[in-house]
């Protein structure tokens, strides 16, 4: 065996070697990838199921605030409004009791002019 012969089953060998480490390493990817894909599939699974239990749970809320504000806010609400329009009456009560007493005062003693005075012009 020469030299030449040598070195052509040096590179022969050493390109099968080259070839096989390759499909090694491709086997080795294909398995990372797969586990990759399932991960990602149960991530996917996961996330919708939270999605949905977290979409239920805001729908529970809302329900849950607008019974609170049906049952419980607007009544207030109401009463707030019928206060509102009651308390310019309420409030005429005690000046119209004021103005009685006034009255009897008034009668008591006779009632007196004012005295205006006119400004005069220059």
């Amino acid at each position: 065996m020469d030299a030449q012969s040598f070195m052509y089953w040096a590179i022969g060998g050493g390109v099968i070697l080259l070839v096989l480490f390759f499909c090694i390493a491709l086997f080795y990817v294909i398995r990372i990838l797969r586990d990759i894909s399932d991960a990602t599939a149960s991530v996917r699974d996961t996330a919708e199921t939270v999605n949905e239990n977290v979409q239920e749970l805001a729908g529970k809320v809302t329900s849950t605030a607008d019974q609170i504000l049906t049952y419980f806010v607007k009544p207030f609400a109401i009463f707030q409004f019928f206060a509102d329009k009651v308390k310019p009456f309420m409030d005429m009560i005690p000046n119209m009791q004021g103005d009685d007493d006034e009255d009897f005062e008034d009668d008591d003693e006779p009632k007196k002019k004012r005295r205006t005075s006119r400004r005069r012009k220059k």
